[in-house]
This record gives structure tokens, C-alpha cells and sequence, in this order.
């Protein structure tokens, strides 16, 4: 689905075609947040799509799971969310070790997930939460 970034950017995000393929919302899109998606709450309960609880950047594999699980989807092509990016004090913006701790726990459970479907979306998931490890301990460095 579409939607606006505000706050300290500015951006529209609308799907297209290439955008809209289960492998790039599964294993390469780089907003794999629950806000940037619509859900069927009926759907989620079938399919026992669930967060995982205390846990920092929790999205990744709801959005990982949710989306493999699915068989068809709309595409809204217009924004229909707004999120404030950048908010003072909110966990994307504070960087600490438990975003770099968490990240290697969501990379745990998609190696779980390997072994029993070894796709090409749980390898392109992976592989973008370790570059985002990277450049979260980069942040962490240069922000000394």
C-alpha cells in the first residue's frame, strides 16, 4: 500500500509492479513495517501470524510470515498512512545495543526458518539484517 513519510524526511512511497511481487515484500523491501501493510485480522489468526513480544524491529518477521503465508493481495497505489519518521527518543532513532541484539534474534529465527524453507526471500531477508547490523553499529560508532 502506499504512504507518506513526514517528519525529518519527506517521501511517498507507492507500490509498483516490481515492488508488489511476494519476493520483494517478503525478502528485499526496504520498509518491512506493519503500518506500511493492511492486514486481515482473520487471516493473521488462521495463520498464527503473531509479533514477537519485547523485542525491537518485532515487524521483520510478522511482515516475513504474513507475507509468505499469503496467497493473493491488493495494492492500494495512494497513500493511505502517514508516519512521522525521526520522533525524539523513539527506537529507530535511539541507538543503543538492544537494536543490534534484537536484529541478531530476528536473524536467529529467520535461520530457523531456513532450515525448514530454504527460499530465496528468507535468504534476502537475512542478508538485509545483517547489512542493517552494519550499519547500526556504524551509527553506534560514529555517534561517539
Amino acid at each position: 500500500m502506499g504512504f507518506k513519510i513526514g517528519g525529518n524526511r519527506d517521501e511517498f512511497v507507492i507500490p509498483t509492479e516490481e515492488t508488489c511481487t511476494k519476493e520483494y515484500k517478503a525478502g528485499e523491501d526496504i520498509y518491512p513495517n506493519v503500518w506500511s501493510k493492511c492486514w486481515n485480522l482473520d487471516f493473521l489468526n488462521k495463520n498464527n501470524v503473531r509479533f514477537v513480544e519485547n523485542r525491537y524491529y518485532e515487524d521483520v518477521l510478522f511482515v516475513y510470515n504474513g507475507v509468505m503465508k499469503s496467497e493473493k493481495y491488493l495494492i492500494a497505489d495512494f497513500p493511505v498512512y502517514h508516519y512521522i519518521s525521526g520522533r525524539k527518543n523513539s527506537m529507530t532513532t535511539t541507538l543503543n545495543l538492544k537494536n543490534i541484539y534484537d536484529t541478531v534474534d530476528n536473524i536467529k529465527d529467520m535461520m530457523e526458518i531456513k532450515k525448514k524453507e530454504d527460499t530465496k526471500e528468507i535468504n534476502l531477508r537475512i542478508k538485509r539484517e545483517i547489512d542493517m547490523i552494519k550499519k547500526r553499529l556504524e551509527d553506534i560508532y560514529y555517534s561517539m
